[in-house]
């Protein structure tokens, strides 16, 4: 191989990287913000039990992203 077969080898390596890099903090974000979301969510002490199960429902839902999004 040329010595410009290498370097566009390389720069597109870097181009692969930058874009896995890019990807990597967007699913980051993405883990953040679900994790943010489930602490927020809130039960008022006189709430009914069907409210309970929806909330913790909804947290669960919360927390699966998360961990999808730390996987990914």
């Amino acid at each position: 191989m040329s010595v410009e077969q290498y370097q566009r080898k390389v720069n597109s390596l870097d181009k692969e990287i930058a874009d896995l890099e890019k990807k990597k903090a967007e699913e980051d974000r993405k883990a953040s913000d679900n994790h943010r979301k489930a602490s927020r969510v809130s039960v008022s002490k006189n709430a009914s039990e069907s409210m309970i199960k929806s909330k913790m429902r909804q947290i669960e839902n919360y927390e699966e992203k998360t961990r999808k999004a730390e996987a990914a």
